[in-house]
């Protein structure tokens, strides 16, 4: 008996679809507890018409509505997977008001049906795996809908239950449900997840990667953002930020990974800034280093980017850019490139360095910036500010490649510079913001650097 050819005739008008129901049940009693082939499976009644529904070309809501209300049991044959799998989340609604009330009342301990002769709970039946070993929360997350995420986890299921995931690239591992959100890069799954006491510390996949770690390999950036500044993670990203994974990789490596494969470029600098203005190391091997030189005008965009989107300092990046001993200083500087030669023979400064301290300017006003960090960003300001003044003036200056270079990125290296070259723009400059009246002038200078509007000028 080919059922659902038959079923098929009767999705025109809902009187004709009452009566045919109506009558199968009279010959059946379990007609809609029963499954029929259709295309090589088994399936369901109800289940046929989750499949066949479509809310714009072919609604049949009101045609499932009249197999709800026939009692059925919601649970067989799973639809709830089936609904949310196939994205028909406007049939969740009906399904979930045929659940019983006290589900959303911490009820789901309870046994589903006594009279069956098997003791299963609500919970159990709800947090089952479908054939593709997904469970409804699963499904929920990789809708990507906040709404529709928000419903299920009110039935308060396991939220630590893992599922067999396909990731980017094929990759196939189990994932708990936060791990899962993480790398779909779906924020506020991950945020209502951590509230609702995910475990946050559990690694994940054969290479043992931590949640930042996780969010880094897939490209999440948003959740990577999340995860560094939320209450539950924050302390354990900041300990974790050089983790390696048992593939020898850090957070920023797996970001310059995809940079260096053009996998959203412009996501994965934005990621190794975040990083950065965390204080996460520069990458460890040279391939990256070098990689992150070639695009280090972007890499400090994208952290001017994460100060003024999401207030947070940049002080970490600056001071290690800043520290001839670290890496990221020989990244963000470059002076001994065969390009760097002949721009200077030519008179061609880089002016990189300018907008680098910019990013001090809109940290002048916080406590972590010290007195000496605000008086070198300060005079870096007023000497480009002197140079566009001046009518003449010699691109071969030696302080302003001093500071296009980063050989000098401190006020006491300026301060050392002017003593011995009294008779230069540095020096002038050195006087003037070191007058008498100190008070008066750090007051000035806060004032200067709010007229500034935290980095509202373009890099």
């Amino acid at each position: 008996m080919d059922m659902f050819n038959e079923l098929a005739q009767h999705l025109e008008n809902i009187d004709d679809f009452k009566e045919f129901i109506n009558h199968q049940l009279e010959l059946d009693m379990e007609f809609l507890s029963r499954a029929y082939w259709f295309n090589g499976q088994q399936v369901s009644i109800v289940n046929y018409l989750i499949q066949q529904h479509d809310k714009e070309n072919k609604n049949l809501i009101e045609f499932i509505r009249v197999i709800l209300d026939k009692k059925i049991d919601i649970y067989l044959h799973q639809p709830f997977h089936l609904l949310l799998k196939l994205g028909k989340v406007d049939l969740l609604p009906d399904f979930l008001a045929r659940l019983p009330s006290f589900i959303l009342d911490n009820g789901l301990n309870r046994q589903v049906r006594n009279d069956l002769g098997f003791n299963i709970t609500y919970k159990q039946v709800l947090s089952s795996y479908d054939v593709n070993g997904q469970t409804i929360l699963s499904y929920a997350i990789n809708l990507g809908d906040v709404d529709t995420f928000s419903t299920i986890m009110k039935l308060k299921l396991d939220i630590n239950q893992a599922s067999e995931i396909k990731l980017q690239g094929g990759v196939t591992g189990f994932l708990q449900p936060l791990q899962q959100a993480i790398a779909a890069n779906f924020p506020e799954a991950v945020s209502k997840l951590l509230d609702a006491g995910a475990c946050a510390d559990n690694l994940s996949l054969d290479v043992k990667d931590t949640a930042l770690l996780l969010a880094a390999h897939s490209g999440a950036i948003d959740v990577l953002k999340m995860l560094l500044n939320h209450p539950k993670t924050s302390s354990l990203c900041q300990k974790e930020l050089n983790y390696r994974n048992n593939d020898g990789y850090t957070a920023i490596d797996l970001l310059c990974l995809r940079l260096q494969e053009n996998i959203a470029p412009k996501q994965a600098l934005q990621g190794i800034a975040i990083l950065l203005c965390h204080g996460a190391t520069t990458p460890s091997t040279e391939a990256f280093r070098n990689l992150l030189n070639k695009h280090r005008v972007d890499l400090v965009k994208a952290v001017k980017s994460y100060t003024i989107e999401d207030n947070h300092s940049s002080l970490p990046f600056l001071r290690a850019s800043h520290d001839k001993n670290n890496a990221l200083h020989n990244i963000i500087y470059t002076n001994k490139t065969w390009s760097y030669s002949v721009k200077k023979f030519f008179g061609i400064s880089d002016r990189l360095a300018f907008k680098c301290e910019k990013l001090a300017l809109a940290d002048s006003n916080k406590p972590e910036l010290d007195h000496d960090e605000k008086l070198f960003a300060f005079f870096v300001k007023r000497y480009k500010e002197s140079i566009k003044r001046a009518t003449i003036y010699s691109p071969w200056s030696e302080m302003l490649w001093h500071i296009t270079t980063g050989q000098v990125n401190s006020w006491e290296g300026v301060c050392q510079y002017a003593n011995e070259h009294p008779k230069t723009r540095t020096a002038r400059i050195v006087a003037e913001m070191t007058k008498k009246q100190p008070e008066v002038y750090v007051s000035l200078m806060e004032e200067d650097s709010l007229i500034e509007q935290s980095l509202g000028s373009k890099l």
